[in-house]
């Protein structure tokens, strides 16, 4: 989205979602522990997509790691977002 919330548009465009370790400061994303590559959008138009996990992704040591999401269109990745994330092994422990 644009600083004016006019909805980028990614039509075209690639997401990239990527997990790191917190010290792995690389200029590459080979030692990354979740790599996602997104090309088909839900609402490219309105700038809607989506990101899938699997349980494979998510089975991960239990720290917190560092993330970021860039979007790619052919020319330069444009930095949209970057935090933190710390997957559980469970969240769910009810049973009925």
């Amino acid at each position: 989205m644009y600083s004016d919330g006019t909805p980028f548009d990614l039509t075209g465009k690639t997401i990239f979602f990527t997990v790191k370790k917190l010290g792995d400061n690389s200029e590459n994303d080979n030692n990354a522990v979740i790599k996602k590559t997104i090309t088909t959008h839900i609402d490219p138009v309105n700038g809607k997509s989506s990101i899938s996990l699997s349980e494979a992704d998510t089975n991960i040591d239990t720290i917190q790691y560092k993330w970021d999401i860039k979007i790619y269109n052919g020319v330069i990745n444009i930095n949209s977002k970057e935090g933190r994330i710390k997957v559980n092994n469970k969240v769910t422990y009810r049973t009925s």
